[in-house]
């Protein structure tokens, strides 16, 4: 029995694999659509810095000092560097690894949503439609299609809820361990907003199961299921403590206004009207035939109340996603963290797991022994009045195809009534109607006939067929790369569908830059950084994310560019007429006709370390900052600080000379500088201000400040002195000790729960239960 069992796992595996593997052929072979933006621009260069780094002997991962004058790079939770699959990028070609991946997500979310509705005791062909309506339904397609470090997370939701449920039945160690550890494995993916739907849905599954138990289920369940969403973050602590201090440090740090939920992405009447008719359904989890599947849910007893539930929180999340158009949602966002994440219409996520639950409900409803006419007809009324609601929201556009499929879910609900041959065939057209509605519902590269939108209307995004791209502008970034010294940095102007010259291609080149493509920099660095772009104070996160990166915007502040140690342009040819608008002009020094790419060198920059001999106090950062932007402050003379050193000391102008300052070790972790300085006063560092750095100044402790906004300074005394900077994160630290003691408590638990179990005795092959027929 136990070889039967595994074999058709196995086979499940196959198929589930195989239906990723075409859906992945047809979106690389896909000529139209929009390139996948966040795969190419933020995953993949992330992927590729880690390999990198680890190369390097590790050098690096913490501390990336090549984006926004250095930032975390492990404290990044969004990065998910830990993530397991990430483990393919050491054997295999990148490209291939990372379509391995995508492929792997596919067949995840269809195994874990399978196991999920066989506990949910839904019959195997019940489970596998619900699994194919969760591995090609619309969250999974379009997380997959944006990128990896969302969809990592979202396909380990049904796992979740899987032993969710099983705690809530059985709350032993097993179960806790393996709520836990999906949780565990999720969060690794670094993708915080799929993480806070996940334990709002288990909250809401628990609140309901007390609510509509009676007699009120044993507590030892609440206690079980509270101690498996808590291991998770324990065992991950190596990775969520430093992902919670640069998040709170970060522009996410706080609640976000209407404006920066960016309420304009919910949905909308007319939105689902116009996904439905175009058979569109990216945002939209409304699939013909699983939905019509599904309004059968409530049919069986026995699952009666569990189908409730995904329905009411289905319906739930789906009324979020319209945002501020439901008074729901002004409730939602005073809930605790509900105000963190953007777009409102990613509540569909969750609305499009739980229609896939109800599938598997609904189907093992339609084909559940004993046989019963009555109950025939009850599915036949649902899918009509499904089916009406469909042609409604469709406009009574309903396809010729899709009356056919429909036609045989009818079929399918007559037939299981009959023998045991004529509920298998029920339950084969069952499969073959859900798998035919999903694979033709807005699948990229089908013919018109089936599939009547294109990609881009879809909003999908497509592959390319390598990363090749990344190399189109190797010469100049090695050529520059020789001639810059470690006092110097990049700026880089590109349009926004030009990947050769996206900002994290410093990181790949290993040139230090002012610009990131990063959905988590600091708010002293988004604040610099607006107000160098545009000459006004940042009120707004927006500013950050959708600031214009092709040109200098009419308020462009060149004395913070000046400031961050920008010595050099490297700008995109057909955006190049707004560098010449900057006074004093830059010195063009090289150009490359062929790749529309120009080299400028800005000669008024400061360098990235040089003395000062005083400090200027300015106690409101806002004024701070306006005058380094618009002041008349010579920077070289002086550094502006929010409040008085420890020391009390702020040095003095009074006859000093300048100084010099020369990097004598310059590693991502850890700078070594050579000062000579005439009289007592600061070295100054245009590197960002972390509390992970530590500084001693001829191996004597030293505090660091926070100078000039968002950079760093160091008292130095007369003559010469070495100054080393070391970025160690008690963070990191922390959180490792945490992780490994947690991971020792659960092996030594482990141990003591195998001593204290009793002998097995020997006994029979266990039959399939009565509640749980093979179809």
């Amino acid at each position: 029995m136990r070889l039967m069992a595994s074999a058709r796992y196995l086979v499940l595996g196959v198929i589930f694999v195989a239906v990723g593997a075409w859906f992945l052929s047809l979106w690389t072979q896909a000529a139209r659509g929009f390139v996948a933006f966040d795969i190419y621009q933020y995953w993949l260069p992330n992927m590729l810095y880690g390999l990198q780094r680890v190369g390097a002997g590790g050098s690096g991962l913490l501390w990336n000092p090549f984006q926004n004058c250095g930032q975390p790079s492990f404290g990044i939770s969004s990065t998910g560097l830990l993530y397991p699959l990430n483990l393919l990028f050491f054997g295999l070609d990148s490209d291939l690894a990372m379509r391995i991946q995508l492929v792997a997500n596919f067949a995840i979310a269809g195994m874990a949503m399978y196991a999920f509705a066989r506990e949910l005791e839904a019959g195997r062909a019940a489970a596998l439609c619900a699994a194919l309506s969760f591995e090609l339904g619309a969250a999974t397609v379009q997380l997959n299609t944006w990128t990896p470090q969302v969809s990592d997370a979202y396909v380990w939701l049904p796992l979740t809820m899987l032993f969710c449920e099983r705690t809530l039945r059985a709350p032993s160690l097993r179960n806790v361990v393996g709520l836990g550890g999906s949780i565990a494995v999720s969060l690794l993916s670094g993708s915080p907003q799929i993480m806070l739907f996940t334990y709002q849905l288990v909250a809401l599954r628990v609140v309901f199961e007390y609510a509509s138990r009676r007699p009120l289920p044993s507590w030892r369940r609440l206690a079980a299921i509270t101690a498996g969403l808590a291991l998770g973050p324990l065992i991950d602590a190596v990775q969520v403590l430093p992902g919670i201090e640069t998040a709170a440090d970060s522009i996410r740090g706080g609640s976000l206004d209407l404006g920066e939920l960016h309420d304009a992405a919910s949905l909308s009447l007319d939105f689902v009207r116009t996904s439905l008719t175009q058979r569109h359904s990216v945002f939209n989890p409304i699939i013909l035939v699983p939905w019509v599947v599904a309004s059968a849910s409530w049919l069986r007893a026995a699952t009666r109340r569990r189908a409730v539930f995904y329905t009411l929180a289905g319906a739930l999340y789906y009324a979020l996603a319209f945002g501020v158009s439901t008074p729901l949602f002004a409730l939602y966002l005073k809930l605790p963290f509900g105000a963190l994440f953007r777009e409102p219409i990613r509540f569909t996520w969750v609305a499009s797991f739980c229609l896939a639950a109800l599938t598997g409900l609904g189907a093992d409803a339609i084909l559940r022994r004993p046989p019963s006419a009555r109950r025939a007809v009850a599915a036949q009324l649902c899918m009509a009045a499904a089916v009406a609601a469909f042609e409604w929201l469709t406009l009574n556009r309903l396809w010729r195809v899709e009356w056919v499929l429909v036609a045989l879910l009818a079929a399918a609900a007559v037939l299981a009534t009959r023998s045991a041959p004529m509920r298998r065939l029920a339950g084969a057209l069952i499969i073959a109607g859900t798998a035919a509605n999903l694979l033709s519902f807005g699948s990229p590269g089908l013919p018109a006939a089936v599939n009547a939108v294109s990609m881009r209307q879809m909003s999908l995004q497509r592959l390319l067929p390598d990363h090749s791209i990344y190399s189109t502008y190797a010469d100049v970034f090695t050529g520059l790369r020789e001639k810059m010294t470690a006092q110097d940095r990049v700026h880089i102007l590109h349009r926004l569908t030009n990947f050769a010259l996206l900002p994290k291609i410093a990181s790949l080149y290993q040139i230090p830059s002012i610009d990131d493509y990063e959905p988590q920099p600091s708010r002293r660095w988004a604040q610099y950084l607006v107000t160098l772009r545009t000459g006004q104070e940042m009120t707004s996160l927006n500013q950050v994310y959708f600031a214009p990166l092709d040109r200098f915007a009419p308020g462009f502040r060149k004395r913070l560019l000046d400031l961050a140690a920008v010595r050099y342009l490297i700008v995109d040819g057909t955006v190049d007429s707004h560098v010449h608008a900057v006074d004093p002009p830059l010195a063009q020094i090289a150009a490359w006709p062929d790749l529309h790419v120009v080299v400028y060198e800005n000669r008024q920059a400061l360098p990235r370390a040089f003395y000062v001999p005083r400090l200027t106090v300015e106690g409101d950062a806002r004024r701070l900052l306006r005058r380094l932007a618009e002041g008349a402050d010579d920077p070289r003379r002086s550094a502006l600080i929010e409040a008085p050193p420890p020391s009390g000391f702020v040095g003095t102008d009074a006859g000093v000379g300048e100084g010099a300052a020369e990097f004598v070790v310059d590693e991502p972790e850890r700078v070594v500088l050579r000062v000579q300085a005439p009289a007592r006063g600061f070295l100054y560092l245009a590197d960002q201000y972390h509390r992970g750095w530590t500084a001693t100044v001829d191996r004597i402790p030293t505090p660091i400040l926070r100078a000039n906004h968002v950079f760093r300074a160091v008292e130095v005394p007369a003559g010469e002195s070495m100054v080393e900077f070391r970025y160690t994160p008690a963070s990191v630290r922390i959180g490792a000790a945490i992780t490994i003691a947690t991971l020792a408590g659960l092996a030594l638990l482990a141990i003591a729960a195998r001593r204290r179990a009793p002998p097995r005795t020997p006994s029979g092959p266990a039959g399939l239960p009565a509640s749980s027929p093979a179809w």
